[in-house]
């Protein structure tokens, strides 16, 4: 029983792990080369891109930059699945000079993962005000 209990955990760890590749990814895109490399990453197969929402997101995440200087740290607050292909994460992202709060929703099939949902706020609570 305990090592079916051990395994459990673990395997939920790794699913967790998998869950954040796409979201990191782009983070660290965007830490290290701006905001059109994060962009880049996170539109690579998305339907966001196809919707024509792509030069949108980078023009928010270039403003929240102009504002709060750089990106330095993010910390994950929540992390949700539904299901076994959809995950939602609810982000701080620590800028040199503000908090930025931001949501990601992420769908995975046959090991890829894609952006299907993004919104950023200054507010946590006009961020979780979207999802409604």
């Amino acid at each position: 029983m305990r090592r079916f209990a051990i395994a459990t955990l673990l395997c939920c760890a790794v699913g967790a792990q998998a869950d954040t590749r796409l979201v990191e990814r782009g983070l660290q895109a965007f830490e290290r080369r701006g905001a059109d490399a994060a962009v880049d990453v996170w539109m690579d197969g998305s339907m966001l891109q196809l919707a024509g929402v792509f030069d949108q997101i980078r023009a928010q995440l270039g403003r929240f930059s102009q504002l709060c200087g750089s990106l330095e740290t993010w910390e994950t607050l929540e992390s949700t699945n539904y299901g076994s292909r959809v995950t939602e994460q609810i982000l701080v992202l620590n800028f040199r000079r503000c908090p930025v709060f931001a949501r990601f929703n992420t769908y995975t099939r046959d090991g890829d993962e894609v952006l299907t949902r993004f919104n950023l706020n200054a507010s946590y609570d006009k961020l979780l005000a979207t999802g409604d």
